[in-house]
């Protein structure tokens, strides 16, 4: 299992070195590390934004009483019914 994360890593930092030069070759220094810059200003914010609002994913509830379930609930454990459906 190490052998493959350390293979896995080798391969992405390969990859990313190579997209890097061809970025910088293509549309300069100044514009290469603007644009590299951008990027990483773009991923830290978006995980603020999500850091502070969360997802809401689908609801399961159950059919006969309503009750919200749990999303790995196999059946309702007030009324016992093993029918559900998903409402957003």
């Amino acid at each position: 299992m190490s052998l493959m994360g350390g293979v896995r890593l080798w391969l992405i930092a390969v990859a990313a070195v190579l997209a890097a030069v061809v970025v910088i070759e293509s549309v300069g220094l100044m514009a290469g590390f603007g644009l590299g810059a951008a990027c990483l200003a773009g991923i830290f914010g978006y995980r603020f934004y999500r850091a502070r609002n969360r997802a809401r994913g689908l609801t399961v509830y159950c059919l006969r009483c309503g009750e919200a379930l749990p999303a790995t609930a196999r059946g309702c454990r007030y009324c016992g019914s093993a029918s559900w459906t998903m409402r957003q």
